[in-house]
């Protein structure tokens, strides 16, 4: 529970939840005029709600595929002369 309020508290709910998938529409949450509180339980039971990969490098956060940006955030950083 602590990692996923962590996360949370880094990125939003809005960012972490995947509101396109089938457990949203299965539990009928869009229909749901949820508090932010309520959304979190609601993740925490169904965790497959998590938008994903989520990927973690010391406090940078990148949640969801683009592909830019997973290229550039799993990039090694260029050494400098």
């Amino acid at each position: 529970m602590n990692e996923l309020k962590e996360l949370e508290f880094k990125v939003g709910l809005d960012v972490l939840v995947n509101k396109r998938g089938r457990k949203w529409r299965d539990l009928g949450l869009a229909e749901k005029d949820l508090t932010d509180e309520e959304l979190f339980e609601q993740l925490l039971e169904h965790q497959v709600m998590i938008k994903r990969p989520v990927l973690l490098e010391e406090e940078s956060v990148l949640v969801g595929y683009d592909e830019e940006s997973f290229e550039a955030f799993i990039a090694e950083p260029e050494e400098e002369d």
